[in-house]
């Protein structure tokens, strides 16, 4: 019986694909488990699992056991005897003697985790007990990081990757997991699937019964403010156990220098991916929970900001402004000069960053020569306000080179689209 074939599995290099195949792969594993558990029945594998009731502690050395009939062990193979009610509580070790007609098993265990006395055992085949003993710590069902050919392995009763919903808050997550994680290892790798964005640079996470850690990104660099994108967004962390942090291998605004509020200048007429239009609208402050912390003008600006303030109402800002509307303002930045902050410098003191400025002429003076060879100007020159007269001087009035004059006052320049990453 052919196994149905599972869609490609998520992978880090492709971070734009990493959602909507880890979506897809996690949906279609109960499909394959059905398959695979029937092929099993198909090749009588159940002959190598099997349960137990003998009051057993759990440490190394030779143990008997009274299983079921009929199996197919044979000595020197590797068993792994797991506590059912308790999986973190387990022996691996080989068969000394097993007797199919009555049912006792004797195994010798080099492997102990845990502790305490059970009676009651799910028993299968293991890993053999050299490769069990490369594996960095772990309980049952943890994927641990293995020094042999292969970078991750599971023990324990079952192969299963580590998932789970996030609970807690936006920025202090809670993950619990079947079995529970208690121990981490460096490289280990869990799946949460978020309920919300975070808020904070700093938000942490308690996997299973481990302390709290927080999350950053690559190179250890903080997290922005909506890295972790909102509902539904398949979190894979990974830890790493010289930082004591996980990982979030897939951010929502990855791991490069662009940054939520940042200002591209584009020679293209089309929006680039990750960037929005500076042309003044008003956009979902849910749908872009980085860009709004980057750009809110507070609330004490909000009632008079240019820009960076929020609304209720994306087709009437202005006049719908509140500090809690579910709308934030983009700056207009169509046919602008930009200005850099003043910063305290003081050549544009108490300007704040989210107000236009109107344009002004600076005060100055004109000659007009009115003597011998002079340019006259005929008539009586008019009393003009911001004007001084010296002598024979007075001001040009109109003028300028021609073909040059217009209803504005402007440098040569060339026009740009400005963009504002989200």
């Amino acid at each position: 019986m052919p196994l149905p074939t599972l869609p490609s599995p998520p992978t880090r290099a492709d971070p734009s694909t990493f959602n909507d195949r880890a979506d897809a792969f996690l949906a279609a594993l109960p499909g394959f488990a059905t398959a695979c558990n029937a092929l099993e029945q198909s090749l009588q594998l159940t002959s190598t699992v099997a349960t137990s009731t003998t009051s057993l502690s759990v440490s190394t050395g030779a143990k008997t056991i009274t299983t079921q009939t009929g199996k197919a062990w044979v000595v020197g193979a590797f068993l792994y005897i797991v506590a059912a009610a308790s999986p973190s509580n387990y022996m691996v070790g080989q068969v000394s003697s097993y007797d199919s007609a009555t049912g006792a098993l004797g195994v010798s265990v080099s492997t102990a985790n845990g502790g305490g006395t059970f009676a009651s055992w799910v028993i299968g085949l293991s890993v053999p007990d050299n490769v069990a003993a490369n594996l960095s710590g772990g309980t049952a069902g943890q994927i641990v990081k293995q020094s042999g050919p292969n970078s991750t392995a599971f023990i324990g009763p079952e192969a299963v990757v580590a998932i789970a919903a996030a609970g807690g808050a936006a920025d202090a997550l809670t993950a619990s997991f079947t079995p529970q994680i208690s121990a981490a290892s460096n490289g280990m790798v869990v799946y949460v699937r978020a309920a919300s964005a975070n808020v904070t640079t700093t938000p942490s996470i308690v996997v299973g019964t481990l302390a709290a850690k927080t999350i950053v990104k690559g190179l250890n660099a903080p997290l922005v403010a909506g890295d972790i994108a909102g509902a539904g967004h398949w979190l894979a962390l990974q830890y790493d156990a010289t930082l004591d942090k996980f990982v979030l291998l897939n951010p929502a605004y990855g791991v490069s220098g662009f940054v939520p509020g940042m200002v591209g200048m584009f020679a293209r007429t089309d929006t680039p991916a990750g960037f929005l239009r500076m042309n003044g609208s008003a956009v979902a402050v849910a749908s872009y929970p980085g860009l709004t912390a980057a750009i809110y003008c507070g609330d004490s600006n909000n009632a008079s900001a240019t820009w960076g303030y929020r609304c209720t109402d994306s087709a009437n800002p202005s006049t719908t402004r509140s500090t809690t509307g579910a709308y934030i303002v983009l700056p207009d930045a169509r046919a602008e000069f930009p200005r850099g902050l003043d910063d305290g410098r003081g050549v544009d003191s108490g300007r704040l960053l989210w107000f236009a400025q109107a344009q002004q002429l600076c005060d100055h003076y004109h000659n007009q020569w009115s003597g011998a060879g002079g340019q006259g100007h005929g008539g009586e020159l008019p009393l003009v306000a911001n004007y001084q007269y010296r002598g024979t001087e007075g001001p040009i009035l109109g003028g300028g080179v021609p073909g040059s004059t217009g209803t504005e006052l402007r440098v040569r320049n060339l026009a740009f689209l400005f963009c504002i990453k989200f």
